[in-house]
């Protein structure tokens, strides 16, 4: 089913707003979008949203956020339904705040900032969807509030933990969101392949797979087009999987905080939140050196990260790898740091799985007192045993697939029969302690596939290498992967090329 929203008398309306002439024809219009509604058949829905360049950017911005409001407002119920719960005055006062102190930071700045210029966009982009959403009557239940601690839910694990509040309480069943990645070049250098698995609750597998292409005039806008996996009520992805058509692959791992010390001071409303910071670095870079630049301003030290990213327009087949090919960037309470890690990516792969690479950040957090070192070892955590040992039999898109979605604990010795010991975890598959978290999704792209213009292949669900998953087989001990709405009970599903 294809629903085409077209936003005649709102163009009008904000048309007149501006000053300007009233449209006469549809290519006019401020913005339009598409929602391809494919979730119960193919696991992941689609959203293409794109806006008109003869408007002036605010405009383009806010009407882009209204349009997905309008189509996606159904979404976001089911998706918040599934997964959200009452908050707590703490978290919601502390998102509060930081949402005045933003506005009043663009109101400041952005006509002599391009930073800001950019910060007061995605915010008018928000405003839009929470008003295009307001606009249809079908999602009551959630507030301005509560849409705002949607697209902050990343951010809002390090704000409860540096609120000493307990995550259990909040959202239904919620882990850690860890994930793995994978960047892996050709034995011959023909091809560059990167895939990313995100780890997070099952019941968050509303999944929706978003194309914007925002014509903003502004000089400093590099990137008119990003493409996410994501979720109903997020502009970001918080995955993260991020494509730019400028060629850059912004994509993260996250990272564990055990020393909690680290907070204080550092994680305060006035800051800018990571879903801000990634959404402007993503507009604005040019190189991975630039992204780490944009992304590091304002740091809030929530929603602690590895990010890599990758710059496939310095990748030439055949040829040695270019400096700033892959940048390193991990974001901690207080701190940033950053690196072209180029060299290392020439020996054949970079992997991620939530381990930090850089030795200040890895003490910084506290890894090398806590935890569990089959997760926490850098050289020797499970992943890192079964990357180093299987990296090599990635050819394909196919093959970087199996890999991305490994998970053979039974018999892998690297395992040890935890079935989180894996590329792709399966938690529900735990016998003793079964849960309600793993790994959610495959998207696999490569240069090849970008110069074809045909963007990642994405598979929706949980790894199928020990059996589909199915909400209908969860056992009383698992019970909160039992109730949901408005999702496939089944995930079945083959890959899906989302070509913007």
């Amino acid at each position: 089913m294809r629903n085409t929203l077209v936003v005649l008398y709102y163009s009008l309306m904000i048309a007149v707003v501006h000053g300007l002439p009233p449209p006469t024809a549809y290519q006019h219009l401020a913005a339009t979008g598409t929602l391809t509604t494919s979730l119960m058949t193919t696991g992941w829905d689609i959203l293409n949203v794109t806006t008109n360049s003869t408007f002036p950017d605010d405009t383009q911005a806010y009407s882009a956020g209204f349009v997905e409001g309008v189509l996606t407002a159904e979404k976001i119920c089911i998706f918040w339904n599934n997964f959200g719960s009452p908050m707590p005055k703490q978290l919601l006062d502390f998102l509060d705040n930081n949402y005045k102190w933003a506005v009043d930071e663009i109101i400041k700045y952005n006509t002599t900032s391009t930073f800001w210029y950019q910060v007061g966009l995605v915010y008018r982009q928000w405003e839009g969807l929470y008003d295009g959403m307001a606009s249809t009557g079908k999602c009551k239940n959630v507030t301005r509030s509560l849409l705002y601690t949607i697209a902050s839910m990343g951010d809002a694990m390090d704000i409860l933990n540096a609120l000493n509040i307990t995550k259990s309480k909040l959202f239904r069943g919620l882990g850690p969101n860890h994930c793995s990645a994978l960047i892996k070049v050709a034995a011959d250098l023909s091809d560059v392949f990167f895939g990313h698995v995100t780890w997070a609750t099952y019941n968050m597998m509303t999944r929706m797979y978003k194309h914007y292409r925002l014509h903003y005039n502004k000089a400093t806008t590099s990137s008119k087009l990003v493409s996410f996996s994501s979720y109903p009520g997020a502009i970001t992805s918080v995955d993260d999987f991020h494509i730019t058509d400028t060629g850059l692959v912004a994509m993260e791992t996250s990272l564990n905080v055990y020393n909690f010390s680290i907070y204080q001071g550092n994680v305060v409303p006035q800051s800018l939140l990571y879903w801000v910071r990634v959404a402007v670095a993503n507009r604005m870079a040019t190189d991975g050196k630039d992204w780490a630049s944009i992304f590091q301003q304002y740091n809030s030290g929530t929603y602690v990260n590895q990010w890599m990213i990758l710059d496939l327009s310095r990748f030439t087949p055949g040829k040695d790898l270019s400096n700033d090919t892959l940048w390193l960037v991990e974001q901690i309470p207080g701190r940033v740091v950053a690196a072209d890690v180029t060299n290392v990516l020439g020996y054949g792969y970079w992997p991620s799985y939530n381990v930090p690479y850089f030795p200040d950040v890895y003490n910084a957090l506290g890894y090398q007192t806590a935890g569990d070192p089959s997760m926490n070892s850098y050289e020797h955590c499970a992943r890192a045993d079964i990357f180093r040992r299987d990296q090599t039999k990635v050819v394909d898109i196919a093959t970087m697939r199996d890999l991305m979605e490994y998970n053979n604990f039974l018999s892998d010795p690297f395992s040890d029969r935890n079935p989180t010991h894996a590329i792709s975890a399966r938690g529900d598959l735990d016998v003793t302690s079964p849960q309600c978290f793993g790994g959610i999704d495959s998207k696999i792209g490569s240069f090849t596939l970008f110069s074809q213009g045909l963007g990642a292949s994405a598979r929706s669900g949980p790894t199928m290498q020990q059996g589909v998953f199915s909400f209908k087989n969860q056992t009383s001990k698992n019970a909160q992967c039992s109730v949901v709405t408005g999702m496939p009970q089944e995930y079945a599903f083959n890959p899906v090329q989302m070509a913007p």
